[in-house]
């Protein structure tokens, strides 16, 4: 990033940050660290630990999952399942559960993210309530609207398996 201005520029853009104003921008762009990687590599691992979340900058990212492959019993292959821009956020369900990372982000278009460590954000949110609040708000429209599209992807697949015509 070339400047505060610029930076405080994007994150008012971010979903996430949705109704702070540039004093509480200011409090979150100096709690992450920023970061940028080059195409094919990754910014998580699907089934690793994970104690951070990431808003994505610039660029564009691939969230992948492993799948079985049905004639090879060990196999896997991956799978594309939500193509992320500059503005999104990703790695947000560690932020609720211990568990192991459900998904890859592979980088398809030269990223630049902000990474938040989970324990700092929580810290954050007890001393600022007011910016805690806002944005676990904004994480359950942002939630809700990957759960209705995931909703809809899984009907249109069952649909296309029991009519295959």
């Amino acid at each position: 990033m070339t400047n505060d201005e610029e930076i405080i520029n994007k994150l008012s853009k971010v979903a996430l940050f949705n109704g702070l104003n540039q004093d509480q921008l200011t409090t979150i762009a100096d709690l992450g660290t920023y970061t940028s990687k080059g195409r094919n590599q990754y910014i998580v691992l699907e089934n690793t630990d994970g104690n951070q979340i990431f808003v994505l900058l610039e660029g564009t990212v691939d969230i992948e999952v492993l799948m079985p492959v049905s004639h090879k019993p060990n196999a896997k292959t991956k799978e594309c399942i939500a193509q992320l821009h500059a503005g999104d956020v990703l790695g947000e369900m560690s932020l609720f559960s211990k568990n192991k990372r459900s998904a890859s982000a592979k980088v398809i278009k030269v990223a630049t993210y902000i990474e938040f460590k989970n324990n700092e954000l929580f810290d954050l949110f007890i001393k600022r309530n007011d910016i805690g609040y806002c944005i676990m708000k904004n994480l359950s429209s942002i939630l809700t609207s990957r759960i209705e599209k995931t909703n809809k992807d899984l009907k249109n697949r069952i649909y296309q398996v029991i009519n295959p015509f």
